[in-house]
């Protein structure tokens, strides 16, 4: 595919999703979020200077954005949605770091349009268009089936080695060592296979809904098999990880039922075994690397921890470094030279695998606190609405917690430079507040007389 192709190609999505928002802005809502969770964001049109290249994504928002503002209704919602003030404040501390620290005021603006503008917009559009139960069972569905095509592509590419990217985006090479990695539509085999402990997750909670259509069971359950598939054939120790906290999440969450539910992934996990006695193997070298502090695995797992007091040692040179960093997207611009504490090893810090230290350098520690007020915050604000669910809604809530916690965890091991995962994460923490009922408004108590006491009796109706 050259490029004029890609472009045309580009050009019928948006248009595609042009159609569908001007005849309902929810049902095109969803076919955005199916689109920006599934599609790679090296289908783009590359751009030269300080702005950010046209994404697929970035044209994806930018046409939500259009047909959103055209809505006075959904904007009035702004101040009743959950989070503004969180988010807020995260974009607020970005931005003062960019004007007052920044070390390269281009890179650093680059950085901030494409991360804390780019999710801020979508959050603001996705949360004020969720209302109704409906709409949000529909996103979470389209992101269930997007999630499911990452999936299965990440299924044929290991076994036949065909990566759609590879194969028809122009100008596109992979990074050096990443060449026998299965990424599907993804940047990084990590975040492929966080995507996939994400999105197994979602799959478990529209089973628990007791919604007819599409995707049927038999679809979600194929679905749950194609992600916890792919993501062990990303191989790496985090998204693994990443779906036992899931996994954890729902099972302390969720009903008896949920539980019993859950009981089938070690049966499915003891019969790979039985058919494929390498993957027990391959998982108890890797978990052993991770223990042994002198393989490669362990200090990888060592580093992690490590890159806290790197940030804070680099921090605390400063005052104003202190409080603000050194500017959005700094990593690429400052040399470090640092002696692992594990190892008698220096070396050059070139990657931030540790999203949360990377705030505390970037953004200081006024930043670090915006960052896990946000990320953290929002866990635990969805953790005390499942906790308080009803009955009949229990499972579903605590399925998408488990989505949620999933990349929070994450987000300790890997820097979350994959917008499909930003993209995913809002539109489920914003459908799962609609879920939980957090929309509803109880009608004014009604009062009539009860036939058998002849007492008045008060009675309030909960509608969405």
């Amino acid at each position: 595919m050259d490029v004029i192709v890609e472009i045309v190609v580009i050009l019928g999505i948006l248009f595609s999703l042009g159609v569908v928002l001007s005849r309902e802005f929810e049902k095109g809502l969803a076919y955005a979020v199916f689109l920006c969770v599934s599609l790679t964001t090296f289908l783009r049109i590359e751009t030269h200077g300080v702005l950010p290249e046209l994404t697929i994504h970035r044209l994806i928002l930018i046409t939500l954005f259009i047909f959103w503002f055209k809505k006075p209704e959904y904007r009035a919602r702004l101040r009743s949605t959950p989070l503004v003030r969180s988010f807020s404040f995260w974009a607020i501390v970005s931005f003062l770091s960019l004007l007052g620290t920044s070390i390269n005021f281009g890179d650093s603006l680059k950085a901030y349009l494409d991360f804390v503008a780019e999710v801020g917009v979508f959050f603001v559009i996705v949360s004020t268009t969720l209302r109704k139960r409906d709409d949000a069972i529909r996103v979470l569905q389209a992101a269930a089936l997007g999630i499911a095509i990452v999936a299965f592509l990440g299924v044929v590419e290991h076994y036949t080695g065909f990566n759609p990217v590879d194969e028809f985006i122009p100008r596109y090479a992979r990074e050096e060592g990443t060449g026998r990695d299965i990424l599907s539509t993804y940047q990084h085999r990590i975040l492929l296979g966080t995507a996939m402990a994400m999105g197994f997750s979602v799959c478990l909670a529209l089973l628990a809904l007791k919604a007819r259509g599409f995707p049927g069971k038999k679809m979600l359950w194929i679905s749950i098999a194609l992600c916890l598939s792919t993501c062990f054939f990303a191989q790496s120790r985090g998204p693994w990880l990443a779906c036992v906290v899931s996994v954890g999440a729902m099972a302390w969450l969720g009903s008896t039922k949920m539980r019993k539910r859950l009981l089938i992934l070690p049966v499915l996990a003891v019969l790979t075994v039985v058919v494929k006695p390498g993957v027990l193997e391959s998982v108890s070298n890797k978990a052993g690397d991770t223990m042994d502090t002198d393989s490669f695995k362990g200090g990888t797992f060592k580093y992690r921890l490590e890159l806290w007091k790197i940030a804070w040692k680099q921090v605390t040179r400063d005052p104003y470094r202190f409080f603000l960093g050194y500017g959005p997207g700094s990593g690429r611009g400052v040399d470090l030279e640092w002696s692992l504490s594990y190892r008698d090893w220096n070396m050059k810090i070139e990657s931030w695998d540790n999203q949360f230290a990377y705030d505390l350098f970037r953004s200081g520690v006024i930043g670090a606190i915006a960052a896990l007020n946000l990320f953290v915050g929002t866990w635990w604000r969805l953790y005390k609405l499942a906790r308080n669910a009803p009955e009949k809604d229990r499972d579903l809530l605590a399925a998408l917690v488990g989505a949620v916690s999933a990349l929070v965890f994450m987000m300790s091991n890997v820097y979350i430079f994959a917008r499909q995962l930003d993209y995913l994460l809002w539109s489920v923490v914003a459908a799962t507040f609609v879920l939980a009922g957090y929309y509803d408004e109880p009608t004014p108590a009604v009062e009539f007389i009860d036939a058998e006491s002849r007492e008045p009796v008060r009675a309030e109706v909960v509608v969405s």
